[in-house]
């Protein structure tokens, strides 16, 4: 693999909303000078959690096992937010969240701020999986992680003693979460069927998310925000993801693991897409969603201006972040009336 170098970032960040800037500007370079992919991991990694207390919500961890788990499936841990004022009214939506970080880094505490907000605002159960790292854990690893949690949703009666209805699920994710929450949708349907599929999953909700295993198009290279996530980035990421490449795979695994190889997108839930407008994964993205339209699922697109690659998980407090959490809670709160 040949590396992209990315353009450094501007110096004029009049480009980014102003709440913004400030993190840009103080931000280290490290992930934009990285030449190979151990600096990023261990850069990722090192930047810790910030947890966030919210006395409207109670966390509470899980382990959770799929009955239809292999004996060498490990029981995925799970966070669960429940609202505190929602759980004595009886069972409550559920939305499963998976974190962002490339596959390689970050987990659930770093979603604390955002999971609790949803819990709360939209007065449904966030469950959010901590699902095995690569490299050390490649494809299929965190996608079986993950998938197990969503079986575990449907089909096990103890999600009735967390008081979750599973019958009102969401399934969404930030940046490489989002892209195991289209592989996960569609396992789902091509083992349970396109009806069954609906009738759980309400909602696919994707945040910058990585669709593409090569980025070529403009917002690749068009990207003045390099230093928080770039191209050559996500080309380590896939390359982690997917050591031996995607060729190895069965012609389904294929579609699981990366989303733009699955040829069939028909019988997915109604999808909502949000976008950053300085991501390298951006138009790719919008591509995609164009396709979820074309296979007749309802779909529509966000794109956020002057912000870039999950800002409103590194800034929880900002107007922009805000109004995109907000979306979500719209969208949530639309799903689970239907």
């Amino acid at each position: 693999m040949t590396a992209y170098i990315p353009t450094p970032t501007t110096t004029d960040l009049r480009c980014v909303d102003p709440e913004l800037r400030e993190f840009v500007s103080i931000f280290p370079k490290t992930v934009e000078s990285a030449r190979n992919a151990q600096v990023v991991v261990d850069f990722m990694r090192a930047i810790p959690p910030r947890r966030h207390e919210n006395p409207g919500v109670t966390t509470k961890d899980v382990y959770v096992s799929a009955g239809t788990a292999e004996l060498w499936q490990a029981p995925t841990a799970v966070r669960l937010y429940m609202p505190n004022r929602g759980c004595s009214e009886g069972p409550l939506p559920v939305v499963m969240w998976m974190h962002h970080g490339g596959f390689f880094s970050a987990g659930p505490l770093r979603l604390d701020a955002f999971c609790s907000a949803l819990a709360v605002g939209a007065n449904v159960i966030v469950a959010a999986p901590s699902y095995r790292q690569t490299p050390e854990n490649p494809f299929p690893a965190p996608f079986e992680d993950v998938y197990q949690v969503l079986l575990w949703l449907t089909t096990s009666s103890r999600v009735a003693d967390y008081s979750i209805d599973p019958t009102r699920i969401a399934v969404g994710g930030t940046s490489a979460g989002g892209t195991l929450a289209v592989g996960i949708c569609l396992r789902y349907r091509d083992e349970h069927g396109v009806e069954a599929t609906r009738n759980a999953v309400r909602l696919l909700l994707l945040e910058d998310a990585a669709f593409e295993l090569r980025p070529s198009s403009y917002s690749t290279y068009h990207n003045p925000v390099n230093i928080i996530w770039n191209a050559n980035v996500t080309r380590y990421m896939w390359d982690l993801y997917l050591p031996h490449g995607v060729d190895t795979l069965d012609h389904k695994a294929k579609g699981y693991a990366v989303p733009s190889l699955a040829d069939n997108l028909q019988g997915l839930p109604p999808t909502m897409l949000l976008c950053a407008q300085w991501d390298d994964l951006t138009n790719d993205a919008i591509t995609f969603g164009h396709r979820l339209l074309e296979a007749g699922v309802p779909t529509e697109i966000h794109n956020y201006r002057s912000t870039f690659h999950v800002s409103d998980k590194l800034l929880h407090d900002t107007r922009v972040s805000a109004k995109k959490r907000q979306d979500i809670i719209d969208a949530l709160r639309f799903a689970f009336a239907q």
